[in-house]
């Protein structure tokens, strides 16, 4: 309401800077959810520890799914997961890889090649995606997985840092994993996003550019 009332005080022009600033603040956080398609894991800095969500769905149409196993979630370095629940397991070859990754890289994002365990809490469907060689992976989802369904899960790392894992922010690795680039529906996104904080600095600096505004607007 604050700033409601400071942009309709602060003038058209000053208004409108404002607005576009705050739509640009809510495009960031967006668009590279929105942005994705086939699964995605959301991979954040929150405090001291890494908190990983999935969200999308996957076109199994063409894949086997195999037996039905427990979940075991960890990171390691070609491994990523979250969720609890029973899993089934798709095996498949032809992979194409943008962004960070390439076919020497494999798994950058998580690439240090240790083991970590899930030490905080491991919530919702269980998607698990290894990236085995330069060509071949595994895509593990919920045992009652049927194609194009959602998937929602998310699990926390505690006293884990990007900077172990050999990530950076703002960045993104995608597996097609049928060897098309065209084909989204059948793909896995790895997405580094900024920590929560980010936005709360961005919104402050907001309120602060309002009231700077509203102070020099006219009477």
């Amino acid at each position: 309401m604050f700033l409601m009332n400071c942009l309709g005080n602060a003038g058209v022009r000053g208004g409108r800077h404002l607005w576009g600033a705050m739509l640009s603040l809510v495009t960031l956080t967006m668009s590279a959810s929105l942005a994705q398609a086939g699964i995605v894991f959301e991979v954040a800095e929150v405090g001291p520890d890494v908190s990983i969500s999935v969200s999308g769905s996957i076109d199994t149409t063409g894949w086997s799914l195999q037996g039905i196993t427990a979940p075991n979630v960890y990171i390691r370095g070609r491994n990523i997961a979250v969720g609890n629940t029973n899993m089934r397991r798709i095996d498949g070859n032809p992979v194409a890889v943008t962004g960070g990754a390439s076919v020497s890289q494999v798994f950058p994002p998580l690439g240090s090649g240790i083991h970590y365990p899930v030490t905080g809490s491991a919530q919702g469907d269980t998607v698990i995606f290894q990236a085995n060689s330069a060509i071949a992976w595994a895509l593990f989802v919920p045992f009652d997985y049927v194609s194009n369904d959602s998937v929602k899960g998310k699990a926390k790392y505690a006293n884990l840092s990007f900077a172990a894992l050999g990530m950076t922010g703002h960045t993104n690795w995608k597996w097609y994993l049928d060897g098309n680039t065209g084909n989204d529906a059948k793909s896995v996104t790895v997405l580094a996003v900024p920590e929560p904080s980010t936005f709360v600095l961005g919104g402050i600096g907001l309120v602060a550019a309002c009231v700077v505004i509203r102070r020099k607007s006219p009477k």
